[in-house]
């Protein structure tokens, strides 16, 4: 009888145990949700394109468009050289040498040699023309014969966000 007694006990707690046991961890289970969420990030991007007309002998509406995905400041280098037939340069001076008209109110020359437009460029935006016309002098002297001009046009773009992060520092 005894041995029956301690049967039934250890029955008992091991009865316990599994419903202790399995009833937190049929709780546990149904408590518990689990829930994904996927987010996707871009790295943003700062480009920019040159557009303009050239039909041989002038360049007009010189602009730059914002191709990246931020929000974007943009400067321009405007560098007038002479090249040979071949595209080698040459050491003529090109100052004096041909007829530029820009826009300034909407451009500003830096002391740094460079244009900087006044506005922030949103994502696929153009600026207002930077040069509205750009011609070459005739008469030139006998050293310029031959020689092709060649306005290069040098952009960059910033982001905005580095301005306003820098002015909150």
């Amino acid at each position: 009888m005894r041995e029956y007694a301690l049967r039934i006990s250890v029955l008992c707690v091991f009865t316990a145990g599994v419903l202790i046991y399995g009833g937190a961890a049929g709780i546990d289970g149904h408590m518990m949700t689990e829930k994904e969420l996927v987010n996707r990030m871009e790295i943003g991007t700062v480009q920019n394109q040159i557009t303009e007309n050239f039909n041989g002998t002038k360049k007009t509406n010189v602009r730059i468009q914002n191709t990246g995905n931020l929000n974007s400041y943009v400067r321009v280098a405007v560098i007038p050289v002479w090249k040979n037939p071949d595209g080698s340069f040459t050491p003529l001076d090109s100052s004096g040498t041909y007829h530029i008209l820009l826009n300034t109110d909407d451009w500003a020359e830096g002391s740094d040699g460079f244009y900087y437009y006044r506005y922030s460029l949103q994502p696929n935006e153009l600026t207002s023309e930077l040069i509205k016309s750009c011609t070459i002098k005739e008469n030139l002297p006998g050293a310029y014969q031959g020689k092709i001009f060649d306005l290069q046009i040098i952009s960059q773009s910033q982001t905005q966000q580095w301005d306003i992060a820098k002015e909150s520092a």
